[in-house]
């Protein structure tokens, strides 16, 4: 039983969190093995400490979860009221200033991650991983009653799901295929497809409000890992090459709300951090930047576009995470000026 915990930990977070880290980023997953190498066990977090000793964060942002675990994921409600978000591989909901969290998802045997609100902000789409077995389904989940049903099921990881802006088509993406299904027959089919060699599980999803376009995360395998950048698809032209919009590394794209600007973690170089892309103009500006031993992933727009919420990896903390892992996340909320 050990050995399947500790699989489904690392298989989730090859889909969006110290695994991105470890497995996509080459000079980050350095700076990891550096830290987790030099932190003994039982140690208290050695990421920066403000006077408090709690972890300090950047200037204009404010942190929402202070667990000793592993947050991420996190996405407002249409209504900006609530935010869900993933907490040791089970989606929560929380009010959007961080109080009142609980679970929502409690399923035995399974790891679930990346939640998308549906546009109306009553149900869930989310990604679950079996940890007893292989594959996984994407699942849609009433959020004020917990009633689940399965809307997909692949023999492979799903990485991320996005829906498009009418709430009838989910998109979701594995290892090397960018698929849709219609959210009320379950009838799926591929949308894009990636040559052998290439990956995008970890790399992440986002459809424009129009659903004109979807942008994904991807890149071929170098050495040990994969170099990922963002890739625009054009879902109104079938079989349309993909576009590539970065070229120093892009993983974890998010559209605002009114599909001006696009959101994304850049995973390599000297900044490394949370950028914002001006989508028509294709500039691109840095946010929030990578600390010593403090990572940022998972970027998602407020509903007014305004601000920001991301998760913290603390690498080296004390007690986070499955396993005793001496990881932990935190979710955090950032102005974003204009």
């Amino acid at each position: 039983m050990e050995y399947v915990h500790r699989r489904a930990y690392w298989v989730l977070l090859v889909a969006g969190m110290l695994g991105l880290v470890a497995w996509v980023m080459g000079d980050a997953g350095q700076m990891v093995e550096r830290a987790w190498a030099g932190a003994p066990a039982g140690a208290a977090p050695v990421a920066a400490t403000g006077e408090s000793g709690a972890a300090a964060v950047p200037a204009g942002a404010t942190q929402l979860t202070k667990a000793q675990a592993m947050d991420g994921f996190g996405v407002w409600s249409p209504d900006g009221r609530r935010v869900a978000f993933m907490r040791d591989g089970k989606i929560w909901l929380m009010g959007a200033d961080g109080q009142g969290a609980s679970a929502l998802t409690r399923a035995e045997g399974s790891w679930d991650a990346a939640p998308a609100w549906r546009p109306g902000g009553k149900e869930l789409a989310f990604s679950r991983v079996n940890t007893e077995g292989d594959g996984a389904s994407v699942m849609i989940i009433d959020a004020a009653t917990g009633k689940e049903r399965q809307l997909s099921r692949e023999t492979e990881v799903v990485g991320h799901v996005a829906w498009d802006a009418s709430g009838k088509v989910l998109f979701y993406i594995t290892p090397q295929r960018l698929m849709k299904v219609d959210a009320r027959t379950g009838r799926g089919q591929e949308v894009h497809s990636l040559p052998d060699g290439w990956d995008m599980q970890a790399g992440g999803l986002t459809i424009s409000p129009n659903g004109k376009k979807a942008i994904i995360g991807a890149g071929p395998r170098v050495g040990r890992t994969f170099q990922y950048d963002l890739f625009e698809i054009d879902l109104t032209a079938p079989g349309a090459e993909r576009k590539q919009l970065t070229h120093e590394g892009g993983i974890m794209p998010m559209f605002d709300p009114s599909g001006k600007w696009l959101a994304y973690r850049s995973p390599r170089g000297e900044s490394s951090g949370i950028h914002v892309m001006d989508y028509a103009k294709h500039t691109t500006r840095q946010v929030v930047a990578d600390e010593a031993r403090a990572l940022y992933f998972h970027p998602a727009w407020s509903p007014d576009g305004k601000r920001l919420l991301v998760s913290r990896l603390l690498i080296g903390s004390s007690g986070g995470g499955p396993d005793g892992n001496r990881f932990t996340s935190h979710l955090l909320v950032v102005e974003v000026g204009r």
